[in-house]
């Protein structure tokens, strides 16, 4: 009998970690939306970032929630490159967000996230308010 509880446990636990594996995600961001002083999109290539253009609003925000964000089960990327947004808070930190990667940066300590998008669908949101601009 005990075996049998052993067992079912064991593929319990086996079953939540792989549905939990396979799971979207909304992206949560490091600080409320209120606590948002600036909104920039980057271009960033081998660690320089290229300003493409400041937004006035944080409806991009709400976009890129919306998108459909897994988590990795490994280590985290470290590597920031390509198209991005960078939100900067209140209290002097900010958050870079790409399609593979975020990064969130206080007191000049970097905290790397597991969250990544779909490449194409993280993209094109943010190229659609550079479009706008």
């Amino acid at each position: 009998m005990r075996q049998k509880r052993i067992a079912f446990f064991c593929m319990l636990i086996f079953s939540l970690f792989i549905t939990s594996c396979r799971s979207s995600n909304q992206y949560k961001y490091a600080q409320t939306i209120d606590s948002v002083n600036r909104i920039e999109l980057l271009q960033i290539e081998n660690g320089e970032e290229e300003v493409l253009t400041e937004l006035d609003n944080c409806d991009i925000l709400a976009d890129v929630q919306s998108l459909s964000c897994k988590k990795y089960w490994n280590d985290p990327c470290q590597i920031i490159n390509g198209l991005a947004i960078k939100i900067y808070y209140n209290d002097s930190s900010c958050e870079i967000i790409t399609w593979e990667c975020t990064v969130y940066i206080k007191d000049n300590k970097r905290n790397y996230g597991w969250e990544y998008f779909d490449m194409d669908s993280f993209n094109a949101t943010l190229q659609s308010y550079l479009d706008s601009n």
